[in-house]
């Protein structure tokens, strides 16, 4: 079950404000990734739950990926 509410998730400043993305929602001990295309708490609304730790290697091993 989530801790976080709507209105603490966030998309990125480089998404388009009109386009699906994801968004993401931090706390010092928890970090959750939700698809904006999916209504907030509908059935179908899966999370990617995280530590904080394990996010930044993730968003480290996104940058460095091959383009």
């Amino acid at each position: 079950m989530s801790t976080f509410s709507r209105s603490d998730f966030r998309k990125s400043r480089w998404s388009d404000p009109d386009k699906n993305c994801v968004e993401v929602a931090m706390s010092t001990e928890v970090v959750e990734v939700r698809d904006s295309k999916t209504e907030f708490g509908a059935a179908d609304d899966h999370r990617l739950r995280m530590s904080p730790a394990a996010f930044a290697a993730l968003i480290a091993a996104v940058k460095q990926a091959p383009r």
